[in-house]
């Protein structure tokens, strides 16, 4: 439960993040969600699968806005410890204009999915993605709350993780939190705060345990890194 939780997490999270679809245990997925893009490919063979991570202000407002947007990448070989990498393409660091194209182009469609248009600029980085994961301010909260408890963060990795404003710097200290969690025993994790009002996908959620248990049969530590798009 906890291994799955932490993959969520870091798609989430990541933050967020974990960084949250992986352990949707109680949650049957009884079909794609309606209105998947072009930009959603089907899955390819192979040991790397690759996800996006939206963030926004609230979900259940009429218009939600976009708060961040990550490529997040599952990696996982024989032989090699599985890597999560998440690369921050909103808000950043010197391309105002693609920002504001991005902000232009989000909305939720009458599925409450991600349109059409959103999914159109984010094809000008070429990645082609298996899914979404769409998380809420008040979701990432909840993550990094659950997060905050895990056994042997630093104090100053710990107060970056609870209460910095840079988001560069709170993911990284989710990542790290994301690879300890890794080695500790499970720990409950309180999806009633989260769900439905905080979270969703289009995953279907037998695929997403499935490579999460090929990462976690390798028997290493996660390693977790963050980057920003160039």
């Amino acid at each position: 439960m906890k291994n799955i939780l932490v993959l969520l997490i870091i798609l989430l999270v990541f933050v967020a993040c974990a960084t949250l679809g992986f352990t949707l245990m109680s949650r049957v997925d009884q079909e794609r969600a309606a209105g998947q893009t072009a930009a959603l490919s089907t899955v390819t063979p192979g040991n790397q699968h690759y996800f996006v991570l939206i963030q926004v202000d609230e979900l259940t407002a009429p218009s939600p806005r976009l708060a961040g947007a990550w490529f997040v990448s599952l990696f996982a070989t024989e032989g090699h410890p599985p890597t999560l990498t998440f690369t921050q393409v909103y808000p950043s660091q010197s391309h105002p204009e693609r920002d504001q194209a991005l902000e232009r182009a989000f909305a939720l469609d009458s599925q409450r999915n991600p349109s059409a248009g959103f999914w159109n600029e984010m094809q000008t980085f070429q990645i082609a993605s298996e899914g979404y994961l769409l998380v809420d301010n008040q979701g990432l909260e909840h993550v990094f709350g659950w997060l905050g408890e895990t056994q042997g963060l630093d104090p100053v990795s710990m107060d970056i993780l609870m209460q910095s404003q840079d988001r560069a710097r709170r993911m990284q200290a989710g990542c790290q939190a994301v690879a300890l969690q890794s080695t500790q025993p499970d720990r409950p994790f309180t999806w009633d705060d989260l769900l439905p009002d905080h979270f969703q996908s289009n995953l279907r959620m037998e695929m997403a345990l499935a490579y999460w248990q090929n990462a976690m049969n390798s028997g290493d530590t996660i390693r977790c890194e963050v980057f920003q798009a160039p």
